[in-house]
C-alpha cells in the first residue's frame, strides 16, 4: 500500500527477522518483492532469539534470503542488507562474502563502538587485536567526543520522555559505550543514572573519574580487570563469552527456526511485573529529586 500510494522517487524498505518456521522464507521474501519494496534487511535471527534468550545469527538463512531476492525479483543486484553477528569490523567483510548481501547493518556493536565502521587507524582496529588500556581509551575517546556532538547537536528535546528529556538520551549512549567500565565502578554507573546528574558536563565528571582511577594501572592490573574480557561488552552482556555471534555452514547449529530454553508464560509475566515496579520506583525517585530541586 505504501509502495502505491508514495511517488517513484520515495525509497520504501522492509525489515524482517527470520520465521520461526524457516519453511515460511521464502513465502516472506517473495511476498516482500512482489509489493515493490526497493529494499529489504534480514535479521539473522527470529523474533523469539532476543535479548537473555539471543543465539548466533544465522548466516546461511540470510544468504538463502539474498538468493530469493534476487531471482524472484530477476534482479541480480537487487538490495539486501545482512544484520546480525557483527561484533567487530573484521565480520562485515565475513558476513558480506558468506551472504553475498549487499551491505550490513550494526545496531547493538554500534552503540558501545560507534567506531564499529572505520577503515583506518586505531579506531578500525577489533577489540580484540587492541591492548587493555588501548581499548579503555578508545572507549572513553569516543565517549568524549559523542558528547562533544551531542553538545552541538543535541537530541531532540523529549525524545526520550518528559522525565529527564533528552538528556535520557545522551546518558543511554554513554553508559552502552562505557559499558564495561562501569560494570567495574558501580558508584559511577549509580552516578550516572542518578537523578542528580542532569546535563553534559556531570557527565564528563565521571570520564574524568574513570580516567583517574585506571590511569594507575599498570600492565598486569589491566589484564587482571574485568573489563579487559571479551564477556564484559555491552555486545556481550546476553551471550557467553564464548558463544559465536554468526553461525554458517552448517557449524553444528540448529535450523532457523529452532528455539531453545524459551521462558514460560509465568516466566514472562513476571519479568515483566519486575521491570514495571522497577520503572514505577525509578520514576518515583525521580520526581522527589525535582520536588527537593524545586524547593
Amino acid at each position: 500500500r505504501l509502495r502505491q500510494t508514495l511517488p517513484h522517487n520515495v525509497g520504501v524498505s522492509a525489515k524482517i527477522r527470520l520465521p520461526i518456521d524457516e519453511t515460511m522464507l521464502q513465502d516472506r521474501i517473495q511476498r516482500l518483492v512482489e509489493s515493490g519494496v526497493d529494499l529489504i534487511t534480514v535479521h539473522g535471527r527470529n523474533l523469539k532469539e532476543n535479548k537473555t534468550k539471543v543465539r548466533e545469527a544465522n548466516w546461511d538463512a540470510i544468504a538463502l534470503a539474498t538468493r530469493i531476492a534476487r531471482e524472484h525479483s530477476g534482479n541480480e543486484d537487487f538490495p539486501v542488507v545482512a544484520n546480525g553477528g557483527i561484533e567487530y569490523g573484521s565480520d562485515v567483510d565475513k558476513c558480506l562474502q558468506h551472504t553475498g548481501a549487499s551491505a550490513v547493518m550494526s545496531s547493538e556493536s554500534l552503540l558501545e563502538n560507534p567506531a564499529l565502521f572505520a577503515t583506518s587507524g586505531l579506531y578500525a582496529q577489533d577489540d580484540v587485536d587492541m591492548t587493555p588500556e588501548q581499548l579503555f581509551h578508545r572507549q572513553i575517546d569516543l565517549a568524549e567526543e559523542y558528547l562533544d556532538l551531542a553538545t552541538i547537536y543535541p537530541p531532540v528535546p523529549g525524545s526520550l520522555g518528559k522525565m529527564g528529556g533528552s538528556f535520557n538520551v545522551v546518558r543511554s549512549h554513554v553508559f552502552k559505550i562505557l559499558y564495561r567500565y562501569l560494570e567495574e565502578h558501580h558508584d559511577l554507573r549509580n552516578k550516572l543514572a542518578d537523578g542528580a546528574t542532569l546535563c553534559i558536563p556531570d557527565v564528563r565528571e565521571i570520564l574524568v573519574e574513570l580516567r583517574g582511577r585506571y590511569g594507575q594501572f599498570t600492565g598486569s592490573e589491566w589484564t587482571e580487570c574485568k573489563s579487559s574480557k571479551v564477556g564484559s561488552s555491552w555486545y556481550r552482556r546476553h551471550r557467553d563469552a564464548a558463544q559465536r555471534v554468526h553461525r554458517r555452514g552448517g557449524e553444528g547449529a540448529n535450523s532457523v527456526g529452532s528455539l531453545d530454553g524459551t521462558a514460560s508464560v509465568e516466566d514472562k509475566k513476571r519479568i515483566m511485573k519486575e521491570r514495571i515496579r522497577k520503572l514505577k520506583e525509578q520514576r518515583e525517585r525521580k520526581e522527589q529529586q525535582e520536588e527537593r530541586v524545586a524547593a
